[in-house]
Protein backbone atom coordinates (compact mmCIF):
# COMPACT_ATOMS: atom_id res chain seq x y z
CA UNK A 1 0.00 0.00 0.00
CA UNK A 2 1.22 3.41 -0.82
CA UNK A 3 1.90 6.20 1.60
CA UNK A 4 -1.16 8.30 -0.45
CA UNK A 5 -3.87 5.57 -0.06
CA UNK A 6 -2.97 5.63 4.15
CA UNK A 7 -4.51 9.52 3.39
CA UNK A 8 -7.85 8.47 1.36
CA UNK A 9 -10.47 8.20 3.71
CA UNK A 10 -12.63 5.06 4.29
CA UNK A 11 -15.82 7.55 3.23
CA UNK A 12 -14.15 8.52 0.14
CA UNK A 13 -12.60 4.58 -0.87
CA UNK A 14 -16.51 3.21 -0.35
CA UNK A 15 -17.75 5.91 -2.56
CA UNK A 16 -15.23 4.93 -4.97
CA UNK A 17 -15.84 0.94 -4.83
CA UNK A 18 -19.58 2.09 -5.29
CA UNK A 19 -18.84 4.43 -8.99
CA UNK A 20 -16.72 1.99 -9.84
CA UNK A 21 -19.05 -1.01 -10.01
CA UNK A 22 -21.36 1.55 -11.85
CA UNK A 23 -18.65 2.40 -14.44
CA UNK A 24 -17.91 1.07 -18.54
CA UNK A 25 -14.71 1.81 -19.49
CA UNK A 26 -14.05 1.34 -23.09
CA UNK A 27 -10.33 1.08 -23.58
CA UNK A 28 -10.11 2.19 -26.87
CA UNK A 29 -11.36 5.34 -27.23
CA UNK A 30 -10.74 6.02 -23.38
CA UNK A 31 -14.13 6.71 -23.02
CA UNK A 32 -15.77 6.27 -19.14
CA UNK A 33 -19.38 5.98 -18.88
CA UNK A 34 -22.16 5.18 -16.00
CA UNK A 35 -24.59 2.31 -16.34
CA UNK A 36 -27.04 4.36 -14.27
CA UNK A 37 -26.54 7.40 -11.56
CA UNK A 38 -24.08 6.64 -8.99
CA UNK A 39 -24.59 9.91 -6.81
CA UNK A 40 -27.75 8.74 -5.29
CA UNK A 41 -25.92 5.58 -4.17
CA UNK A 42 -23.16 7.46 -2.66
CA UNK A 43 -25.33 9.62 -0.36
CA UNK A 44 -25.52 9.05 3.38
CA UNK A 45 -27.88 7.62 5.08
CA UNK A 46 -29.50 10.82 6.99
CA UNK A 47 -29.01 12.80 3.65
CA UNK A 48 -32.08 12.03 1.25
CA UNK A 49 -31.96 12.43 -2.45
CA UNK A 50 -35.23 14.54 -2.35
CA UNK A 51 -33.16 17.39 0.27
CA UNK A 52 -30.58 17.52 -2.60
CA UNK A 53 -33.19 17.95 -4.98
CA UNK A 54 -34.22 20.61 -2.58
CA UNK A 55 -31.17 22.04 -2.39
CA UNK A 56 -30.49 22.15 -6.25
CA UNK A 57 -33.91 23.64 -6.96
CA UNK A 58 -33.22 26.19 -4.29
CA UNK A 59 -29.62 26.92 -5.81
CA UNK A 60 -31.09 27.26 -9.75
CA UNK A 61 -33.77 30.20 -8.08
CA UNK A 62 -30.50 31.75 -6.31
CA UNK A 63 -28.77 32.03 -9.81
CA UNK A 64 -31.89 33.29 -11.33
CA UNK A 65 -32.60 35.96 -8.40
CA UNK A 66 -28.78 37.00 -8.52
CA UNK A 67 -29.05 37.46 -12.50
CA UNK A 68 -31.87 39.77 -11.70
CA UNK A 69 -30.77 41.58 -8.58
CA UNK A 70 -27.43 41.97 -10.49
CA UNK A 71 -28.53 43.02 -13.84
CA UNK A 72 -30.73 45.74 -12.95
CA UNK A 73 -27.76 47.32 -10.62
CA UNK A 74 -25.84 46.74 -13.75
CA UNK A 75 -28.66 48.33 -16.40
CA UNK A 76 -28.83 51.68 -13.91
CA UNK A 77 -25.07 51.95 -13.90
CA UNK A 78 -24.95 51.84 -17.64
CA UNK A 79 -27.34 53.99 -18.23
CA UNK A 80 -25.65 56.70 -16.09
CA UNK A 81 -22.14 56.11 -17.64
CA UNK A 82 -22.16 55.42 -20.95
CA UNK A 83 -18.81 54.50 -21.34
CA UNK A 84 -19.48 51.29 -18.89
CA UNK A 85 -19.42 48.46 -21.53
CA UNK A 86 -19.70 45.39 -19.24
CA UNK A 87 -20.27 44.50 -15.41
CA UNK A 88 -19.38 41.73 -13.22
CA UNK A 89 -20.72 40.25 -9.88
CA UNK A 90 -19.90 37.41 -8.06
CA UNK A 91 -21.98 36.05 -5.31
CA UNK A 92 -20.28 33.32 -2.42
CA UNK A 93 -22.48 30.12 -1.95
CA UNK A 94 -21.81 27.57 -0.03
CA UNK A 95 -18.02 26.32 1.10
CA UNK A 96 -16.15 27.39 -2.26
CA UNK A 97 -18.81 27.72 -4.49
CA UNK A 98 -19.74 30.40 -6.25
CA UNK A 99 -21.72 31.78 -9.05
CA UNK A 100 -20.55 34.90 -11.33
CA UNK A 101 -22.35 36.91 -13.28
CA UNK A 102 -21.22 39.16 -16.23
CA UNK A 103 -23.27 41.89 -18.42
CA UNK A 104 -22.17 43.12 -21.92
CA UNK A 105 -24.04 46.61 -22.98
CA UNK A 106 -23.98 45.36 -26.31
CA UNK A 107 -23.76 41.83 -27.90
CA UNK A 108 -23.79 41.36 -31.60
CA UNK A 109 -23.90 38.06 -33.27
CA UNK A 110 -24.73 36.04 -36.00
CA UNK A 111 -28.68 34.75 -35.83
CA UNK A 112 -27.80 30.97 -37.40
CA UNK A 113 -31.33 29.58 -36.26
CA UNK A 114 -32.75 32.40 -38.15
CA UNK A 115 -31.74 34.33 -41.36
CA UNK A 116 -27.93 34.51 -40.79
CA UNK A 117 -28.21 37.97 -40.28
CA UNK A 118 -26.34 39.52 -37.41
CA UNK A 119 -28.47 40.60 -34.05
CA UNK A 120 -27.67 43.14 -31.62
CA UNK A 121 -29.02 42.63 -28.15
CA UNK A 122 -28.51 45.35 -25.12
CA UNK A 123 -28.06 43.95 -21.32
CA UNK A 124 -27.01 40.50 -22.19
CA UNK A 125 -25.79 38.09 -18.82
CA UNK A 126 -23.47 35.14 -19.20
CA UNK A 127 -23.51 33.35 -15.70
CA UNK A 128 -21.43 30.34 -14.63
CA UNK A 129 -22.00 28.46 -11.50
CA UNK A 130 -18.33 27.66 -9.99
CA UNK A 131 -18.78 23.99 -7.92
CA UNK A 132 -15.81 23.73 -6.38
CA UNK A 133 -15.45 19.84 -5.69
CA UNK A 134 -12.01 20.83 -3.73
CA UNK A 135 -9.11 22.53 -4.25
CA UNK A 136 -5.43 20.70 -4.17
CA UNK A 137 -5.89 19.67 -0.49
CA UNK A 138 -7.45 17.23 1.79
CA UNK A 139 -9.09 14.27 0.12
CA UNK A 140 -8.52 15.40 -3.50
CA UNK A 141 -4.87 16.03 -2.59
CA UNK A 142 -4.41 12.76 -1.56
CA UNK A 143 -6.23 11.00 -4.75
CA UNK A 144 -4.25 12.84 -6.71
CA UNK A 145 -1.02 12.14 -4.92
CA UNK A 146 -2.54 8.32 -5.14
CA UNK A 147 -2.91 8.37 -8.60
CA UNK A 148 0.05 9.99 -9.32
CA UNK A 149 2.13 7.15 -7.93
CA UNK A 150 0.32 4.40 -9.41
CA UNK A 151 0.65 5.68 -12.77
CA UNK A 152 4.12 6.63 -12.61
CA UNK A 153 4.57 2.83 -11.98
CA UNK A 154 2.13 1.59 -14.37
CA UNK A 155 2.63 3.89 -17.42
CA UNK A 156 6.37 4.30 -18.13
Amino acid sequence: MSQTENKISPVVQDMAKKIKANLEFDAKSGVCTEKTESFEACLPEDLSIDTVRRVVDHNANFVAAGALAFGELAVAAMSKNKSLTEASAELKMVSRDSVSFVMEREHTYQNRLGSGDSVTKHGVITSNYHVKGGKNSGQLKAVRSHMNEIAAKALK
